[in-house]
């Protein structure tokens, strides 16, 4: 259910038709939360704005001014927080603020545009209308209205003293409108003494008089000034006291009053009186304006403003709590300072600073969600001596208080809860400020200690902002935040490359919220400290930490934070959370390195033990118990940079990427849970169906692989995750588990069963989007009420899991998809990067709808798409087209099904679908009678096509939705769609359990007195709301005031007892007469004439009232019947109310047409409207004529990236061949362009067919399965052949100028799959086949090709999950490039392949974050190696044909390095330690690379021996680390000198033997000893030696070379390359 707030976050400010003004209340939370945003339309031309804030306190955030639409004005609110935890929200662009949609909550609000009295009327604002006093308030404080009225107040009863006030906790207060103009206001109230008491303290706005010390025993009279407040104290005897304030006008100029008090003592009987005449006032009293700084401050509040600083507030009602300002440099003509948010130890809405810049402009800095401490550092202009600076605070905490606003500080929307302080910092130093301390600068590369704090002294704490002393025997005295979050800010020396930061942590309570402050980000590491004894280390972003965590429950923590964190010369350390600190040294590291600066600090790739939270800006707290929704996490950004390895392509060869071998298999597949279903195979094998990848769009290291284990009849689903080429399961088990939220019994929850309708239908799916990762499957879990599975057989379930908290929650649950027949089910998620304006949606395919798939109509047998908008999660999955005949994507049946949205083109965004025409429909110049697949595209808000075809049954249209859309700002390219007909809705809501308007309950006074009933009765209209009746019947009781709450949740207090004075219902009564009957209404929410449809939902019914026998006795409080609002609170009680909504349409005809945009914002865009069909692939052309059905299970549908529709299908008769189809100009096709698909390279002599080895024929046998995906404008194609069980992966480049098929394997025995001896199970394999029409190829962002499929292994009935990779074709050619260096080992002598010294000529910037390093006794180096950087890597071209490379260097030891330090080196990827610094010689062996080495003092030569099975492919990569097995010492650093590779060719390997038996074969023809091609015939280079050769690629079609005759040998295995130059070159450009 929805989390809800504890009062209504909106009111109404003003409505005048064309626009609303509106308050926001931060009212989730009485602390602040993390963000909270405001989403609404300000302008006419329908510009959307964000107000986002952080740390927004609880109470008003701002107010706004929203433009109507059709009389309603919409308005979106976000909210992040820990309490939150679990809910997800897709939060959009314009609130800057938000980083993700993690612990986020969404509300989408509508507001009437004209005034309605359901929503009540504004308060009235106090006046003088004569000279006459009028009293303006009066409190006795007998009922809980007027108590409730107060903040943190409660209420105190004794029998002498009747009822009176109390402050809850410390502090108690609330704010009065008073008239402004008048000259005075008498304050009286009784102060009731409950014990002896040094310091009573009032409050007046901001100011904290002292009214001194009281006893009980004694009674003492007082009178004085407070500035120019008269004050008079008389006792009254029995610790009582009567006060009287006469406050001036000059305290009251903004029209409000706020009063509070502090201390051990009560309040009743208040009274405050306007006294407007201009002679009522008091003329024998001060006349000074009032003081900024109360007269006698509360002892907790200091102030550190150096006395030379001027402040003036604008209102002296407010203080900070340390001094804000801080001067760090003054020289006469500017002064550098600091502004620190003081006021409040947790987050503040909005500071704003504005100064006059140097360059004499005035500018202001403003931040929202403003942290305790220092917020910024600024230098000021002087002007006279003086540099004036203002500050504007905003936040709850100032509730009332108004101050004028600068235009320049644009986060502020108004000047409401605003306080300001107009600032003079003087320019010359002066003996009223403190001398300055002298800057910190690095002279050396010495280390600096900043700062050194025991906490011992005070000098320590008071340095430190909302810092508490704690003293203990054991641990000596420590510092601990005061209430929730403490900082610091340190001065950084100029010159520093990092700083050292280490601290002692004290666990004061077992807990995980737990945050560290750096700057502006909340590192979480709660979950790091621990009591037991453990060291972890890893890095937060590129901050590297270390946890030495001991017995006694503390740590020591090491953080060292690169210089990219510094770069205003200031370090702001925090900590938030129950902990104590101590014993903190913070150390500048000066040392540098002499070429390109500070060193990075950045992680290895894979970091051993690193942080398993992402840190972020906003804490995350993990509370439990919150169930509202799945949302989505933050979505990647545009552009899509891909990251990861590049792709590097081996002719003929597929690898299979971090599949564990026999001997060594890998740890996170063994299943220490469920041991006896993975007896046999440490991976997924039993009996594994239907492989599904996802690759995220931003990551090629990365893979997500969905499989079906239908061993022993399991049907289960496992998930599992590549990444760093390491296999885990995603969730972190074997199995798939449903949704422990969605599950009745959470004892024991059951894992995920899925339909198994055989090895044809796709029965689940996975997609990936940013660092999320979604599934959908077809349920069959038989039993649902034994299992305890909210659903039926056969229904689609959406399950998400967000990478950062690795649960999987189920997606769209409020309503779920139709139960789906026999036919594919497919998920699509929209990439951000293409269509941003669907970054929230969710689409699936349901490709054969089941019987009462829908509500209103029967789609049995039809395609269907669903969709789920994570702007309205209430909502749940919704049919595009709606609930109407609209959502079929054709007329008759289908059951293969794809989905696919392009990104670019006339129609972006728009989504399409290929479905199967199982009815071979006929008409409408589409449908040719056969069953063929049919291209669809869904056009919102258009009327259905109304000419059925031939065969099929006539479909009444229903029509497009009541709501006209809104005109909005497009999001992507526009997609005219005209408006034919349209409909009125009307709903209706109702008690869901009687189908009545009206629900009575009793009412009980006293809790044990009946008192009569009290009726809820829906007004259904415009608006609808409810009418709440009290009646008192014949109880003998008379109505006084009433209260009614209907909602989610009762606004209550901290204990939970209900505050009833924030009931939006409410009304005092006359008590002149005995009232029986009373009537009061009250907004019902939400709203079922929003036209939202629903079935019955749950809300919360409070009705309190104070009654009185009628005789004018003793009075009670009366409560309508139902259960505690508080367990062991009050008596208070509640009902629920169970109320449902049912609408109906009218169809009516609009004769306008439309165009509009498809906009994420706008929900009903796939709500209304129709599929239209496009065209139907069938091809009289194709081979041995007309195609005249489509092979099922054998098709699949993409976007190119320059949008073109491409569908790969097989032939169901003539030979079973498959083929792609394409509309090449459909990006600029217009809407009524139909039929415009052809067979992509089908020329005269080709017909097209998929892949074309023969001029006609295919080489497979029959197509019996396929899978398509694209890579820029060029089409991957797995196409499965039913004989052979083998797959054959083809290409084809549509942007080439001459368009043609490409295989990407040469021979039958580099087909898929290959015996690697690697499957995911580690049992060889006797035979490699794959299972029938069961593949997915998909393409990584960096090109990789990667192909799921199911290995069947003869040895035992076992079907093994596999994934094989390889690179890119197209992209080989631009990997590396050398024309330096031979593939072909020439002459059969040993080759230099590269050799650098780094002394003649700087090559270190040939290597991925090289650097280049010198010393005296060294030379120049490459380095330094410190542990705490990225990795030094570099690719090199080798003779493909060696029999080995040596690669030599020398390894320097510069950093005093020890045996705590390792050198690992990576060739390949395959690690080898060598522990220099451990031993001084060594040689071993590491998975078939030999190595050794010598020292020679720092030097150690170092020496490896790689075969050939390394550079099979003619590259090698080489990266170098260094590892520090404790913490990282910058200091300790290594260099690489002297590389060298030289490759073994004496024994030329496998190539060079087919070489030399073709050279062999042609001696008919060829003399002996010559190459294949001859320099003599074509002559190029200087040499006599090199022949021109034209060698065709894929990518860059036919380019000339000059290569060494020995190298044209290569050309025997190009079929499309020659020797001599290519046709019409002129020698201008060679390669």
């Amino acid at each position: 259910m929805p989390v809800e707030f504890d009062y209504g976050p909106i009111q109404i400010l003003a409505q005048d038709g064309e626009s609303v003004s509106f308050s926001v209340a931060q009212t989730w939370s009485n602390n602040p939360v993390c963000l909270l945003a405001t989403e609404y339309t300000f302008s006419d031309d329908g510009e959307k704005i964000c107000d986002d804030k952080d740390n927004v306190a609880p109470g008003e955030v701002g107010s706004y001014k929203a433009v109507c639409y059709n009389g309603m004005a919409e308005i979106s609110v976000y909210v992040q927080d820990a309490v939150f935890a679990g809910a997800k929200s897709v939060v959009p662009g314009l609130c800057e603020l938000f980083e993700s949609g993690e612990n986020t909550i969404s509300y989408t609000i509508v507001i009437p545009c004209l005034p309605s009295y359901v929503c009540g009327e504004l308060p009235p604002v106090n006046t003088c209308e004569n000279d006459s006093d009028m009293i303006i308030v009066k409190e006795n404080f007998e009922t809980q209205d007027s108590i409730d009225s107060w903040f943190y107040a409660d209420q105190m009863p004794d029998k002498a003293l009747t009822a009176f006030l109390v402050p809850e906790d410390v502090e108690t207060s609330k704010t009065f409108s008073v008239p402004s103009e008048a000259s005075a206001l008498s304050v009286t109230f009784d102060l009731y003494e409950l014990a002896d008491s040094e310091n009573i303290y009032l409050r007046i706005q901001d100011s904290y008089p002292d009214l001194g010390k009281f006893s009980m025993t004694s009674e003492d009279d007082k009178s004085g000034y407070f500035a120019n407040i008269r004050t008079t104290v008389i006792s009254q005897g029995n610790s009582m006291n009567q006060v009287t304030l006469v406050i001036p006008s000059s305290w009251f100029t903004t029209g409000r009053l706020t009063l509070g008090f502090k201390g051990s003592f009560g309040i009743d009987n208040l009274v405050i009186t306007a006294i407007c005449g201009y002679t009522t006032a008091p003329t024998d009293g001060p006349t000074v304006a009032p003081v900024t700084i109360p007269t006698v401050p509360p002892t907790s509040m200091p102030n550190l403003t150096p006395e030379c600083i001027t402040i003036t507030p604008s209102s002296p009602l407010h203080e900070f709590e340390y001094g804000p300002i801080t001067i760090i440099s003054q020289d006469s003509e500017t002064v550098s300072f600091s502004v620190s948010q003081t006021w409040s130890n947790t987050p503040v809405c909005l500071l704003g600073t504005e100064y006059t810049y140097t360059d004499g402009t005035k500018t202001c800095n403003d931040k929202s969600y403003v942290a305790p401490g220092e917020v910024g550092l600024y230098t000021a202009l002087c002007q006279n001596g003086v540099a004036d600076i203002t500050i504007f605070v905003q936040d709850a905490m100032f509730m009332g208080e108004s101050a004028v606003m600068s235009n320049l500080c644009q986060l502020f929307n108004s000047g409401e809860n605003t306080i300001s302080y107009a600032i003079s910092v003087p320019c010359e130093v002066t003996a009223a400020c403190a001398k300055l301390p002298l800057p910190l600068t690095c002279n050396s590369d010495d280390n600096l200690i900043v700062a050194e704090e025991n906490f011992e002294t005070n000098v320590d704490l008071t340095s430190w902002f909302f810092a508490s002393a704690v003293a203990d025997k054991t641990l000596t005295t420590y510092i601990a935040p005061k209430a929730d979050e403490m900082a610091k800010t340190y001065s950084v020396p100029s010159g520093a490359t990092a700083m050292s930061v280490s601290f002692d942590l004290y666990h004061l309570r077992a807990t995980e919220d737990v945050y560290l402050r750096i700057q502006d980000s909340y590192p979480d590491i709660g979950h790091l400290l621990s009591s037991t004894p453990k060291t972890v280390s890893g890095y937060f972003a590129d901050i590297r930490a270390t946890f030495i965590n001991k017995e006694d429950s503390s740590s020591h923590i090491t953080l060292i934070i690169p210089s990219s964190w510094l770069t205003t010369g200031r370090l702001t350390l925090g900590v938030k959370g129950v902990i104590g600190m101590d014993n903190i040294v913070v150390t500048s590291i000066c040392a540098s390195s002499s070429v390109g600066g500070a060193p990075e600090f950045l992680p290895p790739s894979t970091p051993a033990s690193s942080p398993n939270k992402t840190p972020t800006t906003s804490p995350t707290f993990a509370k439990i118990g919150i169930d509202y929704t799945y949302s989505p996490p933050a979505q990647e950004t545009c552009p899509c940079s891909c990251s990861g390895e590049e792709t590097m392509f081996t002719p003929d060869k597929w690898m299979y990427p971090g599949i564990p071998t026999k001997l060594a298999p890998h740890p996170s597949f063994v299943d220490t849970t469920n041991t006896l279903e993975t007896a046999s195979c440490h991976g997924i094998g039993e009996s594994a169906t239907h492989p599904r990848i996802a690759m995220p769009c931003s990551n090629s290291d990365t893979m997500y692989y969905l499989v079906q284990d239908s061993q022993g009849e399991y049907e289960k689903l496992t998930a599992l995750k590549l990444s760093g080429g390491i296999w885990s399961y995603v969730g972190g088990s074997r199995y798939v588990s449903y949704d422990a939220n969605r599950v009745i019994d959470t004892a024991k929850v059951p894992d995920i069963k899925v339909s198994s309708n055989g090895d044809c239908v796709q029965s689940f799916d996975i997609q990936a989007r940013g660092n999320e990762v979604c599934m959908v499957f077809s349920d069959s879990t038989p039993s649902i009420g034994g299992n305890n599975i909210p659903g039926k057989p056969g229904t689609p379930l959406v399950y998400c899991l967000d990478e950062t908290d690795q649960k999987w929650r189920e997606l769209g649950w409020q309503n779920r998809i139709g139960v789906a027949g026999v036919g594919d089910i497919e998920l699509l998620m929209p990439s951000a990067c293409e269509c941003s304006n669907l970054m929230g949606y969710y689409f699936v395919m349901v490709g054969k709808a089941g019987t009462g798939h829908l509500d209103s109509v029967n789609v049995s047998g039809s395609a269907v798409v669903w969709y789920y908008n994570s702007a309205h999660p209430e909502a749940g999955w919704r049919p595009v087209g709606g609930d109407s005949e609209n959502a079929r994507i054709i007329p008759g049946s289908s059951s293969d099904a794809h989905l696919a949205i392009s990104g670019i083109g006339n129609f972006a965004c728009a989504v399409h679908a290929v479905v199967s025409d199982d009815s071979g429909l006929k008409g409408f110049d589409v449908f040719e009678g056969d069953k063929h697949l049919v291209v669809a595209r869904f056009e919102p808000n258009t009327k259905q096509i109304t000419k059925a075809p031939t065969n099929a049954p006539v479909v009444t249209p229903i029509a497009a939705p009541s709501v006209a859309p809104v005109a909005r700002s497009p999001t992507s390219a526009p997609v005219a769609m005209a408006v034919t007909e349209a409909a009125t809705t009307s709903c209706v809501a109702s008690f869901s359990a009687s189908g009545s308007m009206t629900s009575c309950y009793p009412m009980m006074a006293g809790q044990h007195y009946k008192a009569g009933q009290v009726c809820v009765e829906i007004i259904n209209g415009n608006t609808d709301y409810a009418k709440i009746t009290y009646d008192t019947l014949d109880s003998g009781y008379c109505l006084k005031e009433v209260q009614a709450y209907i909602g989610d949740n009762i606004p209550s207090n901290n204990k939970g007892n209900p505050q009833i004075g924030n009931f939006p219902a409410k009304a005092n009564i006359s008590t002149s007469t005995c009232t029986k009957r009373y009537t009061i209404t009250t907004p019902l929410l939400p709203d079922c004439s929003s036209g939202r449809e629903f079935a019955s939902r749950t809300y919360k019914f409070a009705a309190h009232s104070s009654v009185q026998t009628a005789n004018g006795g003793g009075g009670q409080t009366a409560w309508s019947t139902g259960v505690d609002i508080t367990a062991g609170g009050s008596w208070a009680t509640y009902s629920e109310l169970k109320i449902g909504c049912k609408c109906a349409a009218t169809v009516h005809r609009d004769l306008k047409s439309n165009s509009r945009h498809l906009a994420a914002s706008e929900d009903d865009a796939f709500s209304t409207g129709s599929w239209r069909a496009l065209d139907e692939l069938v091809y009289s052309a194709a081979y041995l004529g007309a195609a005249n059905s489509a092979k099922s299970c054998a098709n699949d549908f993409v976007f190119t990236k320059s949008g073109i529709p491409a569908v790969g299908w097989v032939d169901a008769a003539n030979g079973g061949f498959a083929y792609l189809s394409i509309w090449r100009n459909y990006p600029s096709a217009l809407k009524s362009d139909s039929q415009g698909f052809e067979v992509a390279a089908r020329t005269t002599g080709r017909a097209g067919a998929i892949p074309p080895t023969l001029v006609n024929k295919p080489v497979y046998a029959a197509a019996s399965g396929m899978s398509i995906d694209s890579f820029e404008d060029s089409v991957f194609v797995a196409i499965t052949d039913g004989a052979t069980k083998k797959i054959y992966v083809s290409y084809i480049d549509l942007s080439a100028t001459t368009v043609q098929w490409h295989e990407m394997e040469t021979d039958a025995a580099d087909l898929l799959p290959q015996d690697q001896d690697r499957s995911m199970c580690s049992d060889s394999l006797t035979s490699q086949t794959t299972a029938t029409a069961q593949n997915h190829i998909k393409v990584a962002c960096n090109g990789d090709i990667v192909v799921g499929h199911i290995i069947a292994k003869s040895a035992a009935p076992l079907s093994l999950a596999s994934v094989a990779v390889n690179g890119n074709p197209l992209l080989a050619s631009a990997t590396v490039s050398s024309s330096t260096v031979s593939t072909m080992c020439a002459g059969g002598a040993d080759q230099v392949v590269s050799w650098e010294d780094f002394e003649g000529s700087d090559t270190s910037a040939s290597w991925t974050n090289g650097l280049l390093s010198d010393c005296d006794e060294l030379g120049h180096y490459l380095g330094p190696l410190t542990g705490s950087g990225a990795m030094m890597s570099k690719t090199f071209a080798v003779p493909s044909m060696a029999k080995s490379v040596v690669l030599s260097y020398d390894f320097y030891n510069v950093g005093a390095l020890g045996s705590t330090q390792k050198l690992y080196v990576y060739v390949e990827g395959k690690s080898i330690e060598l522990p220099y610094m451990s031993v001084a010689a060594k040689s071993g062996t590491t998975d078939g690379i030999a190595w050794s080495y010598t020292s020679f003092g720092k030097k150690y030569s170092t020496q490896l021996t790689i075969p050939q099975t390394y550079f099979a492919n003619g590259f090698l990569k080489v990266q170098f680390d260094l590892f520090h097995s404790s913490s990282i010492d910058a200091t300790k650093k290594a260099g690489l000198d002297k590389i060298k590779l030289k490759a073994t060719c004496s024994a030329g390997g496998r190539r060079a033997e087919e070489v030399s038996a073709a050279a062999a074969a042609t001696t008919s023809s060829d003399q002996v000893g010559e190459f294949y091609c001859s320099s003599t015939d074509f002559p190029c280079g200087d040499n006599g030696k090199s022949v021109y050769v034209c060698h065709y690629s894929a990518r860059s079609g036919y380019n000339t070379y000059c290569v060494p005759e020995a190298d044209s040998e290569v050309l025997r295995f190009y079929r499309e390359s020659y020797c001599g130059a290519c046709a019409g070159f002129t020698g201008a450009k060679l390669q």
